[in-house]
């Protein structure tokens, strides 16, 4: 760390981060509507835990390549953040409340305070998946006055940045906070590990010493594959003690993955090709919608549309696709992300869109525009 300086070039768009937005939102639609295919491994837990690793990643690329004014570039963060966040979450909760989507009307305090992630009955009344974005909110709160205050300091933000993601893990594995053991799974300090894991990549850029080998090594990228299903596996089934390690695992995996689609090469080809295509990185740009509205809407589906036509369907007259009366998922899965997909990207064009627009009007950025 000798040596270490911010570096001031505005951040460009990296289009391969959208597709890994949309894998990391794949990975949260298989945990709720993918049957067997979340039966091994957990893919919501990783999937959240990506979107974290990317948001810490993103956001302090934003910040640090601000003017240099911290009134400033703290004033132009939150104002274009709360444009990007505040919209679509407030018309969902509202739509939960007319609704009364899983008894939102007994928790909506703590949805409209971002408090969610701390409510005691988180996992009884209420949309429990929008604990994430609450880990998200908070986490804006705080950091940025951190990075911004310590940004001319740059070996002392990147020991700070150690030392929290070191606390953070250390409290997920030993419990090491009793106090703050029961939000292990939802709270800010119990999950920040993650979000600082994409910061401290931006901090000190690690891509820059990472040896070319990393970046053409089919062998390095199976052992990464590897380690992600590893750490996935371990974490549905929390086999002691490997599950301990596998939450440390499964952020460095989702780290690897950032530095990969930054330095915009996987030695396997065909893993650029989907990242790029356009349909994915579609995806990924609306991921925030489709998280927002896919448990709703794939329920609704499922359970009043799907469910009673699927029901409807005479299996023992199709001889051997009998065994598809028990394996629904099969075609409601696709069916759901098609839906959720379709959903969010009319919220997109009808609502967010028009709202986005406005953050270069009140907020302008001297940076170029980044992925997030």
């Amino acid at each position: 760390m000798i040596g270490l300086r911010i570096m001031k070039q505005p951040p460009s768009h990296i289009p391969l981060l959208d597709g890994l937005r949309a894998f990391a939102v794949t990975c949260v639609l298989t945990e709720h509507f993918g049957g067997m295919l979340a039966a091994v491994n957990s893919w919501g837990y990783y999937g959240v835990d990506l979107f974290f690793v990317l948001s810490g990643f993103l956001i302090t690329r934003i910040l640090l390549a601000g003017t240099g004014c911290f009134g400033r570039d703290l004033r132009t963060f939150i104002g274009r953040r709360t444009l990007r966040i505040f919209p679509a979450y407030y018309l969902v909760v509202l739509l939960f409340w007319l609704t009364n989507y899983a008894n939102t009307r007994e928790v909506i305090f703590s949805l409209v305070t971002y408090t969610w992630n701390y409510a005691e009955s988180i996992r009884d009344v209420g949309p429990f998946y929008l604990w994430s974005l609450c880990v998200e909110e908070q986490f804006y709160l705080v950091w940025p006055f951190l990075v911004l205050g310590l940004r001319s300091r740059p070996r002392l933000l990147a020991l700070v940045t150690l030392g929290l993601i070191s606390l953070s893990y250390s409290q997920l594995i030993w419990n090491i906070i009793p106090v703050i053991s029961r939000y292990n799974y939802t709270g800010l300090p119990n999950r920040m590990g993650s979000l600082l894991l994409g910061a401290f990549a931006t901090i000190v850029p690690v891509d820059r010493y990472l040896p070319q080998v990393w970046y053409r090594s089919r062998m390095l990228e199976l052992l990464l594959l590897i380690a992600l299903l590893w750490s996935t596996a371990s974490l549905r089934f929390s086999v002691v003690p490997f599950h301990v390690a596998a939450y440390v695992v499964a952020g460095l995996c989702s780290l690897c993955l950032i530095m990969k689609c930054t330095h915009g090469s996987f030695a396997f080809p065909v893993v650029n090709t989907v990242l790029s295509h356009r349909i994915t990185r579609e995806v990924g740009k609306i991921s925030y919608g489709i998280y927002l509205l896919h448990l709703p809407v794939g329920n609704y589906f499922r359970n009043e549309i799907f469910g009673p036509i699927w029901q409807m369907i005479p299996f023992e007259m199709l001889g051997p696709l009998e065994k598809l009366r028990w394996h629904s998922w099969v075609l409601s899965f696709p069916l759901v992300c098609f839906i959720s997909f379709l959903v969010a990207r009319l919220m997109w064009l009808g609502f967010e869109q028009p709202l986005l627009r406005l953050k270069d009007r009140w907020f302008p950025s001297h940076s170029a525009p980044v992925s997030h």
